[in-house]
């Protein structure tokens, strides 16, 4: 009768021990979230390239990529900030690197820490979405393609720094 009373005892332990394995799982901590990647800036890029790097950006929807190679003044401008999630595709066709002469070369009052300047002239295709500022009757039907034409300024704050985007703007 003992030895039922053990082995019944043993049996219990047995299964109590095996319990709280099985359960301790369920009362463990969640993985934690693994680290966000920082963002990747290919290096040495000519104006060109980054305006192009800038533009990939904008169609992946990857602000920070983007703002990794615009000056900070331009990571907070208003319209760009609030009109970016109405842009359903954007596709640089054809970027130019332009003379300077041509364009006005920037002046040092307007961007003091800079010491070098590129003008990129992009011809780009655009799609908006529904509820940006754009209207039909401006000319910009939602979810038709359309083409446009800008200029982008870019700067180097040394000779080797990699080019920023300055400012952005119509021809």
């Amino acid at each position: 009768m003992m030895q039922n009373k053990l082995k019944c005892l043993f049996v219990i332990a047995i299964g109590g021990i095996l319990m709280l394995f099985s359960f301790s799982g369920c009362f463990s901590k969640p993985d934690p979230a693994p680290p966000v990647a920082p963002v990747v800036t290919p290096q040495g890029m000519t104006p060109v390239e980054t305006v192009q790097f800038y533009f990939e950006q904008w169609n992946d929807k990857n602000r920070k990529a983007m703002n990794s190679v615009i000056r900070d003044e331009m990571k907070s401008y208003g319209s760009f900030n609030s009109q970016f999630v109405y842009v359903e595709l954007i596709n640089a066709i054809d970027a130019t690197e332009k003379y300077l002469k041509s364009y006005g070369i920037p002046s040092k009052s307007t961007y003091p820490n800079y010491v070098q300047y590129a003008v990129v002239e992009v011809e780009f295709e655009i799609e908006y979405k529904k509820g940006g500022f754009f209207s039909d009757s401006d000319g910009f039907p939602y979810g038709k393609t359309f083409v446009d034409n800008w200029h982008y300024v870019l700067g180097k704050t040394d000779e080797e720094a990699d080019w920023s985007i300055l400012d952005w703007g119509f021809p």
